[in-house]
Order: C-alpha cells, then sequence, then structure tokens
C-alpha cells in the first residue's frame, strides 16, 4: 500500500469513525434533554427514578465512547493529513469542557449550565457530522487554502472573495454561452 492509499484508508476511517461519533452525540443529546426534561421536580423525579438511571448511565457511557471517538479522529485526521486536525482538536476541547462543567454544575437546572451544555452538545453534534461530511462539500477547502463557500465565489487565506470557476464560465470562456 502506497501513501495515497494509506492516505485514502485512513480519510475513510475517519469519515466513518466521525459517522459513529455523531450518532452517539446524537443519543447523548436526547438522554440530556430526557433528563431535564424528566428530573425538574421532586414528583417527576420518584416517578421516573428508574428512567433517570438509565438515561444518566446511557449518557454518560456514550458521551465517554465520543471523547474515546475524537482521539482517534485526531490520530486519524492526522494519519490522512488532513485539515480537519483542527475540528477533531475542537470536538476534544468542547468535550472536555462539557466534562468540567458536568462534574462541577452536576445536576444543576442554572441557565447558564444549561445554555452551555445545550450549545456544547449541538457544537460536538455539528463537528462530528461535519467530519464526517466529504471535503468536496461546503467547508475545508481540500487543499488546506481556505474556506470553500456554495456559489460561485470562496473566501482565501486573507479572507477577500476569490471568483470560482463554474461549469457556466468556463463554458463561456470557450465560447459556448455566447
Amino acid at each position: 500500500m502506497n501513501t495515497e492509499e494509506a492516505g485514502l484508508t485512513a480519510t475513510l476511517a475517519l469519515r466513518r469513525t466521525a459517522l459513529l461519533c455523531a450518532g452517539l452525540m446524537a443519543v447523548v443529546v436526547v438522554a440530556s434533554a430526557f433528563l431535564r426534561h424528566h428530573g425538574a421536580s421532586a414528583a417527576q423525579q420518584t416517578a421516573w427514578a428508574g428512567e433517570l438511571a438509565l438515561a444518566r448511565q446511557v449518557h454518560r457511557v456514550a458521551a465517554t465512547l465520543v471523547l474515546i471517538g475524537a482521539v482517534v479522529l485526531v490520530v486519524l485526521a492526522r494519519r490522512a493529513r488532513s485539515p480537519r486536525v483542527l475540528l477533531a482538536w475542537n470536538l476534544i476541547g468542547v468535550g472536555l469542557l462539557l466534562s468540567v462543567v458536568g462534574v462541577m454544575a452536576r445536576a444543576s437546572r442554572a441557565a447558564p449550565v444549561v445554555l452551555i451544555n445545550l450549545l456544547g452538545g449541538l457544537t460536538m453534534l455539528a463537528l462530528c457530522l461535519r467530519l464526517a461530511a466529504s471535503d468536496k462539500r461546503v467547508g475545508i477547502d481540500r487543499r488546506g487554502q481556505g474556506l470553500a463557500c456554495p456559489g460561485p465565489v470562496e473566501i482565501d487565506q486573507g479572507g477577500g472573495l476569490v471568483e470560482r470557476d463554474t461549469d457556466q464560465s468556463v463554458m463561456r470562456d470557450a465560447g459556448v454561452l455566447d
């Protein structure tokens, strides 16, 4: 297996692992919502005690697996020499932040804690989905040279807009659409 084939294999493994992490993050978000909704009052806590305990364990196991998956994503992104390595590091950072908030705040219903958990969980889900997406889609330019945008322009490293060749502009330049 040559270097290019190894990079393609690592990229495929990266995308599959990211998709698995996205599925686990969906489980974490749903379990977290269940815990917040059904653990709001003492009456609900006693009525839903078994389900709350199960949801708490599912939440912890899935979140731990996502963090392990994030470490694997960093390794795979580095092996594939992908610019996605920064996204994988961000996934680890947000996961660690949420872990610290979870330990410090426990079952707090304070608005800042709820907001951090909500935004952090959805950010992690978005990062997983972006890591699973193809480089050909909107986001990271395959060359790592800037941010690709839909439409006839893209953003270069300096933040300026650069016109991108589209099928019509190529055909117009060739004299087909005159």
